[in-house]
């Protein structure tokens, strides 16, 4: 990584993330699914096995990424308020 911080880069990734996420989370994808899956004759047995691991596995990584970002903010505010505590001993 060496020693030199991009603030800006770092910022512009959060800034992507971010949206990636939000775009994620528009609502009319998933209406649209739960309509379709309502149509008669929606898939076979084996396609509803697929389409259902899909949906799990799906859940799965969003509550990964939920306690990623946890962690990312929760440790950010923590190295901050480690670099006050030492520059308020200095």
């Amino acid at each position: 990584m060496g020693g030199k911080h991009d603030i800006p880069q770092l910022e512009g990734n959060i800034k992507a993330l971010h949206e990636a996420v939000r775009v994620l989370a528009v609502d009319d994808d998933y209406l649209e699914l739960l309509k379709i899956i309502h149509f008669p004759g929606y898939t076979t047995p084996a396609e509803f096995q697929l389409v259902t691991a899909v949906v799990k596995s799906m859940g799965v990584q969003v509550r990964e990424l939920t306690a990623l970002k946890e962690t990312l903010l929760s440790a950010s505010r923590e190295i901050i308020e480690e670099h006050e505590r030492v520059e308020a001993m200095a």
